[in-house]
């Protein structure tokens, strides 16, 4: 008899199965996973990062109240009096930059 029939023959006795021993052999094995930092620092990061950088290229940027749905940032420029939202994503890992040459062209609030 095997250490592992011995164990079985115990649980079959507690009415818990084989199984049970399974999902508990299992269970020892499962690697242990970190906490899930919080996003929510990074995500203010970005938010201010994307305001400075529009207001040091002369546009008027305004953070949005929190837990607004749909956008970030009013941003307008003194030459337009419409409002464009924004809403900015931001990632932790790297690569974080973005080519410049992605954005030429796709910014339209002027």
């Amino acid at each position: 008899m095997t250490e592992t029939d011995a164990v079985s023959g115990q649980e079959q006795q507690n009415g818990r199965g084989i199984a049970s021993v399974q999902a508990r052999l299992t269970d020892e094995a499962a690697p242990v996973r970190k906490k899930r930092k919080s996003g929510i620092p990074t995500g203010n990061a970005g938010e201010y990062f994307v305001m400075g950088e529009l207001l040091r290229r002369a546009y008027d940027a305004q953070l949005a109240d929190r837990n607004t749905k749909a956008y970030d940032l009013l941003v307008g420029h003194p030459e337009n009096k419409h409002l464009q939202k924004v809403q900015v994503k931001t990632v932790r890992a790297q690569p974080w930059y973005v080519k410049q040459s992605i954005l030429k062209g796709s910014c339209s609030i002027r």
